[in-house]
Order: C-alpha cells, then sequence, then structure tokens
C-alpha cells in the first residue's frame, strides 16, 4: 500500500500539469460531446470536462437588448478534469437561451470611459468554440454570430 502512495506521489510530480493541454484540447472542437447541454467531455480524454452551472438572473441591463429579457442569465462555466476546476468564465445566456456568448472583459480607455470587449486569443473563446451558441442569421461559423452579436451589444472585438 505504501508503494501505491509513492508512485502515485511520484507520478504527479513527474507528469506535466493538466492546464498546459488545456490550448489543445479545447482547440479539437470536434471531439467534444454532449447528452444534456449542460455538460461536454472531451472524447479522447474523458476525464476532462466543460460544465455549464445554473444560471442566476445578474445580468447587467447593458446586455439585456434582445425580445426576451426576462430569461437573461449568467452562468459559471467550469474546465475541470476531473473534479480539480482548471478553468473558469462567467457566459451569457440571452434571448431566452438561444445564445450563449462569454461576459466580456471591461476596460478604461485614456479618458476614463469604460468599454467593454472580447479579446479572441483568450481561452474563454476556446471554450466558446465547443459550448458556445451565437447563430443569429444563419452564419456560417460561431465566430461570425459571435461579432454579430457584440455589434449589438457595442462589445468591441481584439484580435491579435
Amino acid at each position: 500500500m505504501l508503494a501505491n502512495y509513492y508512485y502515485d506521489v511520484i507520478r504527479l510530480r513527474l507528469s506535466p500539469s493538466k492546464k498546459k493541454y488545456l490550448p489543445k484540447i479545447l482547440s479539437d472542437v470536434d471531439s467534444w460531446t454532449t447528452s444534456n447541454g449542460e455538460v461536454y467531455f472531451y472524447e479522447k480524454d474523458p476525464q476532462f470536462s466543460i460544465k455549464i452551472n445554473e444560471g442566476a438572473d445578474v445580468l447587467s441591463d447593458r446586455f439585456k437588448k434582445f425580445p426576451d429579457k426576462n430569461h437573461d442569465t449568467v452562468s459559471w462555466v467550469e474546465v475541470k478534469c476531473g473534479e480539480a476546476v482548471l478553468f473558469g468564465w462567467n457566459f451569457m445566456h440571452l434571448d431566452g437561451y438561444r445564445f450563449l456568448v462569454p461576459v466580456p472583459k471591461t476596460e478604461l480607455d485614456p479618458e476614463k470611459k469604460s468599454y467593454d470587449f472580447y479579446n479572441l486569443n483568450n481561452l474563454e473563446f476556446k471554450v466558446f468554440n465547443v459550448i458556445g451558441m451565437a447563430n443569429l442569421m444563419g452564419e456560417k461559423t460561431k465566430l461570425e454570430g459571435l461579432e454579430k452579436v457584440a455589434q449589438m451589444l457595442n462589445i468591441e472585438i481584439i484580435k491579435l
């Protein structure tokens, strides 16, 4: 039994961090699957999952611009390996759950005016490519839909 303990300690110390694999596995969009739309599993390594937690009605009014404003919520989304949370970000359900997009970041410009933005290089957009929904008018890609939603919400998009 002691040998098993030391084996696990050595294995954990020598194995690379699971976090470093996140960009790679999240980019492999076609290998994610879900049965209920709330939990997604990475088929090539099912210990990795994405969980969309229950939404709360705490969404700022500046994002409530779609017809069904009564069901706009914010949900905490977690990327996990087993039970360990590797990454988390808030996502917005908009227009009666038709759209699921990341909550934007907010910054102040030099004139002390705030603005909302998406940096498409951030990890939350890799998560969005797996779980997100932003199809307004039959766009070919999720990114095209996200750009239209962002435009309607006055969110700037940064592409580096």
